[in-house]
């Protein structure tokens, strides 16, 4: 007599299967890669872009021109402009392929924020894992200085998620 596979005989009672539980695996700690290389050496002349729309916040970008530099060592990105709907933008970033990824940068802006003429300027140095930044602010008779660096936070329980946290320095002066 043929036997079917999964059948029980009537009258049977529930069954029951233990299986071992498996042990959860850690995700790999994060860590920082060995090199930013790109097998080539790469030149984008110019980049222009009419408008940009972000969305869900429906902010309009326009008149974006800039352009990128690959050497074989280092990373140069240069915004020679962008146009947003409180001012103009204008900004410019150095990073080595090489760890530790020393970094430089910086940008400067002015327009207008609440009917408020401001100005601001914004310099980033260090390194890609402990980037440092300074910059000020200023409009309508009050100057807002920072300075500060960020550094990597431990994952965040239950989500395994990690960011970067800030560590900086305010100060707010008025002429």
């Amino acid at each position: 007599m043929a036997r079917q596979v999964g059948h029980r005989p009537a009258g049977a009672g529930p069954r029951a299967r233990a299986e071992p539980a498996q042990a959860e695996e850690k995700p790999a700690p994060l860590e920082a890669p060995r090199s930013l290389a790109l097998p080539l050496k790469v030149r984008v002349g110019e980049l222009s872009l009419a408008s940009l729309t972000l969305e869900p916040a429906h902010v309009s970008l326009y008149r974006l021109q800039a352009g990128y530099d690959y050497d074989g060592a280092r990373h140069r990105l240069k915004l020679q402009r962008l146009d947003t709907p409180w001012g103009g933008v204008n900004a410019g970033l150095e990073l080595a392929a090489a760890s530790p990824f020393p970094l430089s940068g910086q940008l400067a802006a002015q327009g207008e924020l609440e009917q408020v003429a401001v100005k601001a300027r914004l310099k980033l140095a260090g390194d890609l894992l402990k980037p440092a930044f300074s910059g000020q602010m200023d409009g309508k008779g009050v100057s807002v200085e920072l300075s500060g660096a960020l550094r990597r936070s431990t994952p965040i329980p239950s989500t395994g998620w990690r960011g970067w946290m800030p560590a900086s320095a305010t100060s707010i002066r008025s002429p």
